[in-house]
């Protein structure tokens, strides 16, 4: 975490993933949008001039995501993804990288077309709060992608 935070963010992250892309050399990139929320608490404790302590307050900061990238499978199991966007109040990338664990319809012998990918998130932002510095945090991310196209298959 970047020095905006006194505690690691903690939030939740959305992903709509179109059936739009194309193709980028061997592998295909397709769109998507990004929103989310999160938690964080920040210390921030004045001095004076000689570095006496004048002041010690605890602030909540909830910066909120949204932006627009796409997303890359390098491999059948390993998942990326990238948005450019707001993050807090200023511009910021998030990137997403993860091990894909297959679909879970298939290992149960169902139609349940849901995804299990563990892997680790990273927000970067050059303004966390109006008037702030850039930070960034990094986070362990469990994550769930259900295919809604087994809905509207005939």
């Amino acid at each position: 975490r970047g020095s905006t935070f006194s505690t690691i963010p903690s939030g939740y992250t959305i992903n709509i993933i179109t059936p739009y892309g194309f193709d980028l050399g061997p592998l295909y990139y397709r769109i998507s949008f990004a929103l989310g929320s999160f938690e964080a608490k920040y210390n921030k404790v004045t001095t004076d001039n000689i570095g006496v302590t004048t002041g010690d307050t605890l602030y909540n900061i909830d910066p909120f995501y949204i932006g627009i990238g796409g997303d890359l499978n390098f491999s059948e199991s390993i998942y990326s993804e990238g948005h450019i966007g707001i993050i807090g109040s200023g511009l910021g990338f998030r990137g997403f990288l993860g091990f894909d664990t297959g679909n879970l319809g298939s290992t149960l012998g169902n139609d349940l077309d849901l995804n299990l990918i563990l892997g680790s998130e990273f927000y970067l932002t050059s303004e966390v709060i109006e008037g702030g510095n850039p930070s960034y945090w990094a986070t362990i991310s469990l994550r769930a992608i259900y295919s809604f196209h087994s809905l509207f298959d005939s």
